[in-house]
Parts: structure tokens; C-alpha cells; sequence
């Protein structure tokens, strides 16, 4: 069957609650030019997947830039989510995703693209390595 690279915005972080538990109990680390911001619990179900993401204003004054680097981080992320849905399917999980563009400057599609692909890397080992409940 072929893969469907969608981002459906039932798989957009959006919501108080949810944002709020990210960043306060999630698991957070630094990959420059990314700031992630991440959990991985049990709960599927409104979807196995949760995506958000941020461009600064102290960075990007405009908000034509910001936009601009949150659609890239978006495209990224859209392209290389159906490994991660994949694991997180067999594990009968959830991940719900912040990223935070911290780099100073409008980055190009190449440098934010490999950044995306590091972090799906790193979050497919998280998946893994994850002990839930209900597994």
C-alpha cells in the first residue's frame, strides 16, 4: 500500500492542555538549528500523532519569515512522519511534538529538512526503547 505523507490538522498540536503538558512534563533536548519538545505516552485516542511548531519573533520580526519557517518545519515533518506512525501503530502509542526554530536568519528547505530527519531518527530509538502501559 502506498504511504500517505499527509499532516491532517487532526495531527496539529493545537489546544491549552496538551500544549501545556508538553512543556512542562515532556522530554526536552536541543539539536541545533531545533528545540524539541516531546511525550510519549498511551493515549491514542484522538491519533498517534501530535505536530506543532514555532519560529520565534525575536528572530523573525516579520511575520511572513515566521510563517515561512513554520511551513518548512511543517513540509519536513510531513514528509518523513509516516516512520514514526508506523512504531508508534505496533507500540499502540502517542507522540505529541513541539518544535522551536531557534537559528537566527531564514534557513533553506536542505537545512531544515536534515534536521527533521535527526529528530525522527532520535524520536523512532525513543519509540523503541518506550515502556507503556499497556505493552
Amino acid at each position: 500500500m502506498a504511504k500517505k505523507f499527509t499532516l491532517r490538522a487532526s495531527e496539529r498540536l493545537k489546544g491549552r492542555k496538551l500544549m501545556e503538558r508538553v512543556f512542562k512534563t515532556g522530554t526536552r533536548w536541543n539539536k541545533y538549528p531545533l528545540r524539541v519538545s516531546y511525550i510519549i505516552d498511551d493515549e491514542t485516542v484522538y491519533g498517534c500523532i501530535k505536530f506543532g511548531c514555532s519560529a520565534p519573533v525575536r528572530n523573525f520580526k516579520k511575520a511572513v519569515d515566521r510563517n515561512r519557517v513554520k511551513r518548512l518545519m511543517k513540509e519536513a515533518f510531513r514528509l518523513e512522519k509516516h516512520l514514526l506512525v508506523e512504531r508508534l501503530k505496533q507500540k499502540n502509542a502517542r507522540l505529541v511534538i513541539f518544535v522551536i526554530y531557534t537559528a537566527p536568519g531564514l534557513p533553506k528547505f536542505v537545512t531544515i529538512k536534515t534536521a527533521i530527519d535527526e529528530l525522527v531518527l532520535k524520536l523512532k530509538e525513543e519509540i523503541e526503547g518506550t515502556k507503556l502501559l499497556n505493552n
